[in-house]
């Protein structure tokens, strides 16, 4: 299997779909020449068109889908803190 090359932001490349492996973001470049968003620490990979046209509604499903999971475990975060906060019955008030 061939290795992955790393490729590192404000650098000039070829057209193309780059996705960036810290923000999981997907980046297209449009003409030879254009530079790569970001600054060193940006590392991004080289992907297939076609597998950039896959990611792209894999990921919006993926976001719509923990969107409401991340609602419901931050109510449930709240409600237990909350109730870990009360006072039990009996207490001295202060």
């Amino acid at each position: 299997m061939a290795q992955t090359k790393i490729l590192m932001g404000g650098t000039v490349r070829k057209a193309g779909c780059y996705w960036d492996r810290k923000a999981w973001s997907l980046v297209m470049l449009r003409d030879d020449g254009d530079v790569l968003p970001g600054t060193p620490a940006n590392q991004y990979i080289r992907i297939p068109f076609l597998l950039a046209l896959a990611l792209i509604p894999a990921m919006g499903a993926l976001y719509v889908g923990f969107l409401p999971l991340i609602g419901f475990l931050i109510a449930g975060d709240v409600a237990i803190k909350k109730i870990l906060r009360r006072k039990p019955a009996g207490s001295p008030a202060g």
